[in-house]
């Protein structure tokens, strides 16, 4: 079946709808947040504890967006979600979340597993700099969650730590400005 579709607000509102059903994100080719909610219902049913909450924050996507497009900013979203299926094992479960976040997700997981994909990604973003207009930045914060609290704190809490990361990069920019 082929929809043309002229006008850009209802094109738009239609890939998200498809975007809900299919379960992807249809920018990155991530799960979607619908899916990764069934997905750690899943793992909790399943009590693959403790459960491995990664938080990621593509720093400067609106400045990519302002100063080199949205197309631009498209690509910027694809190359940070490349850097998260690259970087985390194929057990996890990998999702865009909101328009700059990326949360992966790890069954049966360590600290140590989490900070390796950290890692990971941050070793992604500094192998690929420079080949791109724009800066490769992800601010990003993890938890473990041992089956003892609800897997929203552990959401919370990772989402806390992300946000620190992100002001100890820009101090760290700043610095070096």
């Amino acid at each position: 079946m082929v929809i043309h579709v002229s006008n850009e607000t209802t094109n738009r509102k239609l890939v998200e709808e498809l975007d809900q059903v299919s379960g992807m994100d249809g920018l990155t080719g991530l799960s979607n947040r619908r899916f990764c909610n069934l997905e750690i219902e899943r793992m909790i049913a399943g009590k693959q504890f403790p459960i491995g909450v990664i938080i990621g924050d593509v720093n400067d996507l609106k400045k990519t967006n302002d100063e080199l497009g949205h197309a631009q900013g498209d690509i910027l979203l694809r190359v940070m979600g490349e850097a998260v299926v690259c970087s985390s094992p194929p057990k996890s479960v990998r999702c865009r979340i909101g328009g700059d976040e990326f949360l992966i997700v790890l069954p049966n997981a360590s600290a140590e597993d989490c900070q390796e994909v950290v890692r990971s990604i941050r070793a992604f973003m500094q192998d690929n700099q420079g080949k791109y207009d724009f800066h490769l930045s992800m601010a990003l914060g993890t938890a473990l969650n041992d089956g003892s609290t609800d897997i929203e704190t552990t959401i919370k809490i990772a989402d806390g730590l992300m946000y620190a990361d992100k002001e100890k990069i820009k101090a760290e920019r700043n610095l070096s400005a």
